[in-house]
């Protein structure tokens, strides 16, 4: 049973890192082709995860009132279809469009993954199975960008879409077969979306909530705007291919992996705020490192540090998340919307600005790094001074 959920919620979680990431070295080709400039096809990012966040607001109380699988079933469903007509957008205006509502889609599965862990684990079940849970969403990253850069250089970037479209197809399936439905009908909460309203205005009120989900979204804040200015920063700033760039960009990755798995040997001996606490100062202390190199001329020199960076992150999220998941009560499905709603609307405004402060170098990346680690550690400290952490 816990084997089975890590591979089907790995899998949906990873929706959104592969719609992200396999696309990223072809942004240029996509300009081209929708005749626009690179920094408006940028944006596309930036509404993948506005999307991401609005898509938030209606799968927390759907599945409070009507159970996990049925929900994300929609979603995956939605997601599917959507991306098959990414491919056929004749403008940067239906791109923009589809991409918000493949977001819609596709965030189905960040939610209700963390509602269903919430469903059958404690606390520390609950970190260490989202530290295993990542190790699959994991993949997406490392391998998105290494499929997306062989299929647009075999093809064109439309086949992209069309993988991601199969894909969805697939797991539709998988999950209508292989998911159980995790909340019984008695505890579901078929009270009217007023009631719900009032449940996530109570939990936003809640600083023992509040605070943790908001480490948890400025720490992933980092990675977000890796993801939103990494292509421009080693494709045209230091000259790799994008064949190196999806190297690169795996590395980065991998490494990432490897701290979440790292994350359930320590939640096995730490309680996790000290997890939190001690990854955070790491994340800080690296982020200061890139800027301080941020001018050097070679790459590997500014990798190093990016990588030591974000590699804290899941640490951060898989902790302060489950922290934040404990406190939900009854109403695990609105908990997770707001988690995400803070997460995502976050992630836009962090790629908006990475691009829109774009300038040929690496600083605007680094700053914007270093910014939301700051953040994050400061957000901890006063949560643990607080008692919510």
């Amino acid at each position: 049973m816990r084997l089975r959920l890590v591979f089907l919620l790995g899998a949906v979680t990873a929706f959104a890192p592969f719609a992200t990431d396999m696309y990223l070295g072809s942004l240029g080709d996509i300009a081209a082709s929708l005749r626009s400039d690179a920094g408006a096809v940028q944006m596309t990012v930036s509404t993948f995860f506005g999307g991401m966040a609005v898509g938030q607001l209606f799968y927390g109380p759907a599945i409070d009132r009507w159970g996990r699988k049925k929900p994300l079933l929609v979603g995956i469903g939605v997601f599917t279809i959507a991306s098959a007509l990414l491919i056929v957008a004749p403008n940067l205006s239906s791109f923009l469009a589809l991409r918000f509502v493949q977001a819609v889609g596709g965030c189905a599965g960040m939610i209700i993954a963390r509602a269903i862990i919430r469903d059958v684990f404690d606390l520390r079940g609950a970190s260490s199975m989202l530290s295993q849970m990542m190790l699959v969403q994991g993949l997406g990253p490392v391998l998105a960008p290494v499929i997306g850069a062989q299929v647009a250089s075999l093809a064109s970037w439309h086949w992209i879409f069309a993988l991601l479209s199969a894909s969805g197809l697939f797991w539709f399936a998988a999950i209508g077969w292989g998911l159980p439905e995790t909340l019984p009908a008695q505890a579901r909460r078929s009270t009217g979306l007023g009631e719900l309203a009032r449940a996530a205005a109570g939990l936003a009120r809640r600083i023992d909530f509040v605070l943790p989900a908001a480490t948890a979204a400025s720490a992933m804040g980092a990675l977000f705007a890796f993801i939103g200015g990494s292509a421009f920063v080693f494709m045209e700033h230091f000259g790799l291919s994008r064949d190196a760039y999806s190297l690169v960009f795996g590395a980065n990755a991998a490494c990432m992996i490897a701290a979440s798995q790292l994350n359930r040997l320590l939640v096995g001996r730490f309680a996790p705020r000290t997890v939190v606490m001690a990854a955070t100062s790491f994340a800080v202390l690296a982020a200061l490192v890139l800027i301080a190199v941020s001018g050097v001329a070679h790459w590997a020199a500014f990798l190093v540090p990016l990588i030591l960076s974000l590699a804290g992150g899941p640490l951060i999220a898989a902790n302060a998340q489950a922290i934040a998941m404990s406190r939900s009560g009854e109403y695990a499905g609105t908990a997770s919307s707001l988690v995400g709603i803070v997460q995502y609307l976050f992630a836009g405004s962090v790629i908006a600005i990475v691009g829109a402060l774009h300038d040929g170098t690496t600083l605007p990346m680094a700053a914007m790094i270093a910014i939301c680690s700051g953040l994050s550690f400061l957000i901890a400290l006063v949560g643990r001074l607080r008692g919510a952490l």
